[in-house]
């Protein structure tokens, strides 16, 4: 009987103390995380990749538990790999849906220029070609020497324009590739340094010794990091 009461009275202290390691946990405001949770989904600049009057959630992210913290950071951090397939897919495409539309329009005004250009090129060249070969064929002009020069200027010029515009695809295929993966660093690294989602926890944990010859009870740290 007296090792019951023994037992009832360790209890009864690991509770106590479980709980005042975890007051943050069970007194924290369930306003306070709807409101930063509505922040997180509205205050996020795509331009400057912060996030905007931080100031107005300060009290509320102090309101916050270590684990409500954790988990606005897992739920909102962003990873770039699907809107990097996405981006293969369809040039732009991913950062839009990410939500980086500067990334995006960079992508697609990108590829449109350089796409643009390569057409232009093969265009001017085949234009070029066919001013040539028909200045060729009818030497009978006075003025057929003219004719070529011209050729020739038009297919220099048509062939630096569709150099450019490979260069400019190529360009857009690592914006795409990189864009999303340092968009999405970005939001994580902001996102973490606004909810100190990196911050070390340490608490006690009450555990009962399995052992069958006498009935105990010991305190366990836990780390959380």
């Amino acid at each position: 009987m007296k090792k019951l009461f023994i037992v009832l009275g360790m209890l009864l202290c690991a509770g106590a103390l479980f709980c005042s390691e975890n007051s943050a946990l069970f007194n924290s405001d369930a306003g306070a995380y709807s409101r930063v949770s509505y922040y997180l989904d509205n205050n996020f600049s795509s331009v400057s990749l912060k996030f905007k009057n931080i100031n107005q959630v300060a009290a509320d992210l102090d309101n916050l538990s270590f684990d409500q913290k954790a988990d606005l950071y897992e739920e909102y951090s962003k990873s770039g790999a699907l809107y990097f397939g996405l981006n293969m897919l369809f040039p732009g495409l991913g950062s839009f849906i990410q939500g980086d539309t500067f990334g995006g329009v960079l992508c697609l005004g990108e590829y449109i220029l350089g796409t643009g250009m390569v057409i232009g090129g093969i265009i001017g060249i085949a234009e070029g070609a066919a001013t040539y070969i028909n200045t060729a064929i009818n030497n009978s002009y006075s003025s057929s020497t003219k004719y070529e020069s011209d050729a020739t200027s038009i297919i220099g010029g048509s062939v630096c324009v569709l150099l450019v515009g490979g260069v400019l695809l190529i360009v857009d295929f690592v914006t795409c590739i990189v864009r999303p993966f340092t968009f999405s660093r970005n939001i994580n690294n902001g996102l973490q340094n606004l909810l100190n989602a990196d911050d070390v926890r340490l608490s006690f944990v009450p555990a009962i010794t399995p052992n069958p010859d006498e009935l105990g009870m010991t305190m366990g740290l836990t780390v959380k990091f």
